[in-house]
């Protein structure tokens, strides 16, 4: 399993994207920690918490779970999560410009 992510940059924001395991499964979230108030997520330490993968925040040890990017201490505080996926050797995050 990988311990992090990379950030791919888009215009002037950056999302991490986290590919956990030997399996091409891909995950991508916002990379600003809302409890910290900084951009680390992509710095965090992917693990499985309670069969869930997870990335903690670096800052406050946080637990973000991949495929929604829900908290795990504080359902009130969530990180967007978004649909990714490769195109050939392409990461591909489907971001709404809303």
């Amino acid at each position: 399993m990988c311990s992090c992510g990379r950030c791919l940059w888009r215009k002037q924001e950056h999302r991490p994207v986290f590919i956990p395991g030997a399996e091409p499964q891909l995950y991508a979230l916002d990379n600003w920690d809302p409890v910290a108030g900084a951009g680390v997520i992509a710095r965090g330490i992917v693990a499985e918490i309670d069969g869930e993968l997870t990335v903690s925040s670096p800052l406050y040890k946080h637990h973000f779970r991949l495929g929604d990017g829900a908290c795990i201490e504080d359902e009130a505080v969530q990180l967007a999560s978004y649909p990714v996926a490769l195109d050939g050797d392409t990461v591909c995050i489907a971001i709404d410009e809303g």
